[in-house]
């Protein structure tokens, strides 16, 4: 029982770890790709925005998926779509194609971290589990700060997406399916309901705010304290 409970946590991990990476696997190089690209820091940034607009996007549609066909199947499917991207971005440097692949990445990211959340919860089902999901999302996130800048190709931020969600279909296949889904309610919850604006408001202000951070952590500290990425 206990091995079990160990593997869904590791597949759950997986998917929360490939979101949190890819959120601030181009902060952590992004001066070296605006000279790979030939671009300004600027536009380096719509690489993580990219992302981050079909990520946002794909958080109810994601759920919605979950609810139909079961959180592993849907975190499989992010991981695949995460993976394939970032592997494609590696082909061709050019800064709109990578931007476009980023985009892509985020329909996975934005899957996987759904569909993880609810299978911690459904397999797991402590509220710790979910607090230690979450913290293993943003954990990720700081680890590519800390990794990603010692690659010293262009390709890093990508090839290292790829390898973690490579991983995370490894750790997924491993994982136990999740329970089976229950009988959904005629009334579901909308955007509009007023209950989840106090929880948008406290994301935006915890998540939101760290991601801009991270992002952009890296390059103020090497033009501005004289630190170095490697």
């Amino acid at each position: 029982m206990k091995s079990v409970r160990w593997r869904a946590a590791a597949g759950g991990f997986a998917l929360a770890a490939s979101a949190g990476w890819n959120v601030a696997n181009v902060g952590a190089v992004a001066t070296r790709l605006a000279h790979a690209y030939g671009v300004s820091l600027g536009v380096v940034g719509l690489l993580t925005t990219g992302l981050f607009v079909t990520h946002a996007a794909l958080q109810i549609p994601a759920g919605r998926l979950c609810d139909r066909f079961g959180a592993r199947v849907v975190g499989f499917a992010g991981l695949v779509v995460t993976g394939f991207a970032s592997a494609a971005a590696l082909a061709w440097r050019d800064a709109a194609f990578a931007i476009g692949m980023r985009v892509l990445a985020g329909v996975g990211t934005g899957l996987a971290f759904v569909s993880g959340s609810d299978y911690i919860r459904s397999t797991i089902g402590s509220t710790v589990a979910q607090g230690f999901y979450g913290a293993g999302s943003m954990a990720a996130g700081g680890i590519a700060l800390a990794v990603v800048p010692h690659w010293r190709s262009w390709h890093a931020p990508f090839a290292t997406a790829a390898i973690v969600a490579a991983a995370g279909v490894v750790l997924l296949l491993l994982a136990p399916p999740d329970a089976a889904r229950p009988v959904r309610p005629t009334v579901l919850p909308t955007v509009a309901d007023r209950r989840l604006l106090a929880f948008a408001v406290m994301h935006s202000a915890s998540f939101g705010l760290s991601v801009v951070i991270g992002n952009w952590v890296v390059t103020l500290l090497e033009r501005n304290g004289g630190d170095s990425a490697g």
